[in-house]
């Protein structure tokens, strides 16, 4: 494959995103699920799969967001990295709140089977 041919491979588009964006995003989220519960000190409170560490990742997202240049190319990609981070901490949330609902559900059908 010529490096023109892996160019216009990768400037295919998918949505408003093109698939070196996908690429960039989907292993930013892989490096945030894996790399931010391992950070000294702060790590304890961004455990995967809760809505705190969530909420802490979105925070960073957002915050590192303002650092970013705008008109580069390497802002282009710190952005793209950064929408991975958004969406693991998205994900973090929506998988809390699931497990929340579900001790809730638990704990309610321990309840009623302990009044019989």
């Amino acid at each position: 494959m010529t490096k023109n041919a892996v160019s216009e491979v990768a400037d295919t588009k998918i949505g408003s995103l093109t698939l070196l964006d996908g690429f960039i995003i989907g292993s930013a989220k892989l490096a945030s699920e894996a790399l931010m519960p391992r950070i000294p000190f702060v790590g304890r409170f961004m455990m995967n799969s809760t809505v705190q560490g969530g909420l802490i990742k979105i925070a960073v997202a957002a915050g590192a967001q303002s650092l970013v240049p705008r008109n580069s190319t390497m802002g282009k990609y710190a952005r793209s990295a950064l929408t991975g981070v958004l969406i693991d901490g998205m994900e973090d949330i929506v998988l809390g709140v699931r497990k929340r609902i579900a001790n809730r559900n638990s704990n309610e059908s321990q309840t009623a089977e302990a009044a019989f």
